[in-house]
């Protein structure tokens, strides 16, 4: 797409490169992110380096051409900052939406998602801590780049936004980048970013892999190592109602009145049929996997979702 090459093309000449927005936050050295993005003479990135917009980019651009599925977002960086009023051809309410954006305030980078099935936009921020007060990573920057993102479709221009406290939280202050490129390869392939605790070395390596080719496969993407698996509590979200003045409200979710909730289960078996079609019986889902055999997932929703609608 030429916008996200022009985009491109200023980063690397210094216009709206954060490698100077970098330099200010030398008045707060003790800020969770408050490491300056360097490279060397020769413009390679060490491992532990702050990721620069530019490459960044490049990266997303290379993992939404692989992508065998049509997904919107992946725009430069800086064309979400600086070209609000044209997003809205760029982000359709039909398919889904993955976006690294740029918090100023933080100088920190998270994802947003959106899903056209829910029409929910969920945020991945590494700073969050699950116990604490989620609507305090909504900085003006971040509630300002969702809405031009994702307003126009909402039919009430109301955004509605469950901010993901169980994604894996950094404990540095210069691995935001790198865990939000693992988040958007996750995304890209149907993956949910808070089952894996992410290892930096392995997204580095493959970071390296996919900016020093000119082009990658979506197998490589597909088959990427990003860490081990991690438990995750999938309910463990804050829902937020983000308004056109970018005023928010956080949605209350009723509680169950019993102690525990079951966490969803799949077990696979197969079976044989004579009917090669796909079918859905009772609550079970069933995949065909052949002309001969399918396999069918019981999946066990947690007694929550089935008693209590979202607001």
């Amino acid at each position: 797409m030429s916008v996200l090459t022009e985009i491109s093309e200023g980063e690397r000449t210094g216009k709206g490169s954060h490698s100077g927005s970098n330099l200010s936050i030398a008045s707060n050295p003790d800020s969770e992110v408050a490491k300056v993005s360097a490279t060397t003479d020769n413009g390679e990135v060490h491992y532990g380096d702050r990721l620069l917009d530019d490459l960044m980019n490049t990266f997303c651009d290379r993992l939404q051409a692989a992508c065998p599925r049509k997904i919107d977002g992946c725009l430069a960086i800086q064309f979400v900052m600086v070209e609000p009023q044209s997003l809205k051809t760029l982000v359709n309410v039909g398919r889904p939406a993955h976006q690294i954006i740029f918090d100023p305030d933080r100088v920190h980078y998270v994802v947003v998602d959106y899903d056209p099935q829910t029409k929910i936009v969920v945020l991945y921020d590494s700073l969050v801590e699950k116990d604490s007060n989620a609507t305090n990573l909504l900085t003006e920057p971040i509630r300002k780049q969702v809405y031009s993102l994702f307003s126009h479709l909402f039919q009430d221009k109301t955004i509605q936004l469950a901010i993901s406290r169980s994604y894996d939280r950094q404990t540095d202050t210069w691995s935001c980048g790198y865990r939000s490129l693992a988040c958007m390869v996750d995304l890209a392939r149907q993956r949910n970013p808070c089952e894996t605790e992410y290892c930096m070395r392995s997204i580095f390596a493959f970071f390296q892999k996919v900016i020093g080719e000119s082009k990658v496969e979506w197998v490589d993407f597909e088959n990427a190592y990003f860490g081990q698996p991690r438990q995750c509590d999938g309910q463990n979200v804050t829902l937020v109602r983000l308004h056109q003045d970018l005023t928010f409200d956080e949605v209350s979710v009723p509680v169950p009145s019993y102690p525990e909730i079951p966490c969803e289960t799949e077990v696979e078996v197969q079976i044989h049929s004579r009917s090669p079609t796909t079918a859905i019986v009772s609550s079970l889902e069933v995949d065909t996997k052949s002309e001969n055999s399918f396999s069918i997932r019981f999946i066990s929703l947690p007694r929550y979702f089935k008693q209590h609608s979202l607001p």
